[in-house]
């Protein structure tokens, strides 16, 4: 669902409607739901998203209607153990914590940072959402603000200042979502809302094509690039975000590119000295994963000729070549699925370590 659910709360705020957005704020042990799982519920009873599914939706579900009545947030806290009080009937073993927030149809401070998460995600840009969470009495919640951030802005709205300083919050900006304390009267969770992680396909050809294409289905903003007009084009790939004809053969091909810790380089180019050339200027940024194709014998030759130009035999181990995960794959079609399920694992252990 992703931003998906930002839009139709922007919607419904636009019409004058309330809302109420769940969010898991945190999670320990073994559970159901992950940490910036999301779920909009609405008046008519209508919602989308979720935060797990199961019972524990369910009790979300009914905490989000009283939310809707009352006006007011609450904050849930589920001990998935099938001893526990209020385990819902699930025996994950772990807990969870779920914010449930409200938004009123008059609310035009956040009618108006729903849509500025509309507008980032349009455009492409990172956004992380930012809470302010001030306990009440009984466990209940006194009073939540909402802002946005992107990378060069902080629209505080109506997130309570107070106790912290923004620069502290444009800090915190991760890919997991954070939680920071200011003292016991006050948290502040810095949530991701749209930040797609980003393939570069280095290689219009079989594999490439087939990789693009199941990069796009699970997630990915996807980058092809060749030398070769004729491979790298919309008729060829009409599902990748965009196309780039490298000038030069792939010399100075990532130039222009701010690689950040939530991209992935591909590199499975027509010929082991274009593979080099990009393997170079990938190992000089910080993506998350560089993988490349060919045999060990193709590897250990670049490896030997970048080594004796200077290159750290610990940069070269962030590269993992043969690329793509052991599953005996020999058809371009197979070889993109093993690629993809590599950088899928990837993808799902950084949201696992909240790392960057």
């Amino acid at each position: 669902m992703g931003v998906e659910i930002y839009k139709l709360i922007a919607k419904r705020l636009e019409a004058k409607q309330d809302s109420v957005l769940a969010t898991v704020i945190s999670i320990f042990g073994s559970s159901p739901c992950a940490e910036g799982a999301s779920m909009a519920v609405f008046p008519d009873g209508k919602s989308a998203g979720t935060v797990g599914g199961g019972a524990l939706e369910a009790e979300v579900l009914r905490s989000a209607a009283n939310v809707l009545s009352t006006r007011s947030p609450e904050m849930l806290d589920f001990i998935l153990s099938p001893d526990s009080a209020n385990d819902c009937g699930m025996i994950c073993g772990g807990s969870a914590e779920i914010l449930v927030d409200f938004f009123g149809a008059d609310d035009a401070a956040a009618s108006a940072i729903f849509e500025k998460i509309v507008q980032a995600s349009v455009a492409g840009r990172k956004a992380w959402l930012v809470r302010s969470v001030k306990p009440g009495g009984n466990g209940r919640i006194a009073k939540t603000g909402l802002g946005l951030m992107t990378d060069d802005e902080f629209n505080s709205g109506s997130v309570d200042l107070s106790q912290i300083d923004a620069d502290k919050i444009f800090d915190s900006r991760t890919y997991g979502l954070r939680m920071l304390s200011a003292g016991p009267d006050m948290h502040y969770i810095v949530q991701p809302v749209f930040m797609p992680d980003r393939v570069i396909i280095a290689g219009a050809g079989h594999v490439g094509k087939d990789l693009a294409l199941i990069c796009s289905m699970a997630g990915f903003c996807t980058v092809v690039m060749d030398d070769r007009p004729e491979f790298a084009n919309r008729k060829r790939f009409p599902s990748a975000d965009e196309i780039v004809i490298a000038e030069q053969a792939f010399e100075n091909c990532l130039k222009g590119f701010s690689i950040a810790g939530n991209d992935y380089i591909v590199i499975a180019t027509r010929g082991h000295e274009h593979d080099r050339s990009v393997l170079v200027q990938a190992l000089d940024s910080c993506a998350c994963y560089i993988g490349m194709m060919g045999s060990i014998t193709k590897r250990d030759a670049i490896y030997k000729s970048l080594i004796e130009e200077g290159v750290s035999g610990k940069d070269l181990e962030k590269v993992l070549c043969p690329i793509g995960l052991p599953i005996n794959s020999r058809t371009p079609a197979e070889i993109a699925i093993s690629i993809a399920a590599e950088m899928i694992s990837v993808r799902a252990s950084k949201r696992f370590k909240g790392d960057e």
